[in-house]
């Protein structure tokens, strides 16, 4: 989704692809990569159900 230090160097996604994603399927959608607790809610928005955070919880 965003740019982390798990993924350096590769272009981050973003959210209008999330979007796009989240509008043509019924799944789920969980979005991952760089989302902390300043841009989380950018995700929901965008129509995902939830967020997997590897840094959120390892730092926590």
């Amino acid at each position: 989704m965003f740019e982390n230090s798990c993924k350096a160097g590769n272009a981050p996604k973003g959210i209008e692809a999330l979007k796009g994603i989240c509008s043509c399927t019924s799944l789920p959608v969980y979005a991952i990569g760089g989302i902390d607790p300043g841009n989380s809610s950018s995700v929901y928005k965008a129509g995902a159900v939830g967020i997997c955070s590897l840094t959120g919880l390892m730092s926590a």
